[in-house]
């Protein structure tokens, strides 16, 4: 009995230690402005097999480095012109050249403003991006403060702040995927249980079939591409699906796609393809290891699959 108290005695003074040092860790600053920052961007072949991608098809496949060991912990991406953008969980922008186009370099650079403090990584924990339905630049979506953050297009000033934590959207995990549309931005939180509309008037639409996911687009019909995933003790499981516009978020179609255990996609940026369908960039979350590389994915959507209903 003397034995079993002192066992239980000594893991509940060890579980208190586990409590304040995470209280701690949580007052130290975890995060530094470093100033912009050009380096050479290493691109290498991924072993990532087209089979299992069916009906989707691959088009590419390829592992990323910079010696800028910043880029890294990517969680969300989009399209500007010939470039890529990819926002990270530090708070940064980063951009370059799709694959096979340009010099193999990317720019990495602090977004210039942002929620709470820019010594905490919590406070500029930036999860998805979006254009501006305006045409005046880039909206940044944050996490752990949930706000809106619209910058210019050289993300040199921000232009305008949304607080969102009020009504439905505060019942929700943060936002993950952020998708525009005419006049109105478009609100995935994690949780995948409804999409909060921001126009006019916020308002929130239940997803008809809930699933955890990480990135949203919207295609020219009103519906959404999304990437959904799960975490397992074996790792990340990652899948594409479709949802319907018409105001009942329903799932039109779901498949896998079979990239490595480790590999956690969490940016997703779209172009229109020949034959109505649509070219897809996928990128993944290293989970700020550098050495782990982040995964570039090309799919092509065929016309097919955007028009099932």
């Amino acid at each position: 009995m003397q034995r079993r108290f002192i066992y239980r005695a000594m893991a509940i003074a060890f579980f208190a230690l586990v409590i304040a040092a995470h209280e701690w860790i949580l007052t130290v600053p975890s995060r530094s402005e470093l100033g912009p920052k050009t380096s050479a961007l290493q691109v290498a072949a991924a072993d990532v097999s087209p089979l299992g991608f069916a009906p989707l098809k691959l088009a590419g496949a390829w592992r990323l480095a910079a010696a800028d060991d910043r880029f890294a912990g990517i969680s969300g991406l989009v399209l500007d012109r010939e470039r890529l953008l990819a926002i990270s969980d530090l708070g940064l922008v980063a951009s370059l050249p799709v694959p096979g186009r340009g010099s193999a370099q990317v720019t990495v650079k602090d977004l210039p403003a942002g929620p709470g403090s820019p010594r905490f990584k919590s406070d500029r924990d930036a999860e998805a991006i979006a254009a501006d339905p305006a045409g005046r630049g880039w909206w940044v979506a944050f996490e752990n403060r949930d706000e809106l953050w619209l910058y210019d297009r050289a993300f040199s000033r921000p232009l305008s702040r949304v607080r969102l934590g009020v009504g439905e959207f505060s019942q929700n995990s943060g936002v993950e995927g952020l998708a525009a549309g005419p006049g109105a931005l478009f609100l995935f939180p994690e949780s995948g249980g409804a999409v909060v509309r921001v126009g006019q008037a916020p308002e929130s639409i239940p997803i008809a079939r809930p699933r955890r996911l990480a990135e949203a687009v919207r295609l020219k019909d009103g519906s959404f591409l999304v990437l959904q995933r799960r975490v397992t003790p074996f790792g990340f499981d990652n899948w594409l699906a479709r949802l319907a516009g018409d105001g009942s978020l329903r799932e039109l179609w779901r498949l896998p796609l079979p990239v490595r255990w480790f590999d956690n996609l969490e940016g997703m940026a779209v172009q229109p393809a020949g034959q109505g369908g649509y070219r897809l960039y996928l990128m993944s979350d290293s989970g700020l290891r550098p050495k782990a590389g982040t995964l570039l994915l090309i799919i092509d959507v065929p016309e097919a699959l955007t028009k099932a209903a």
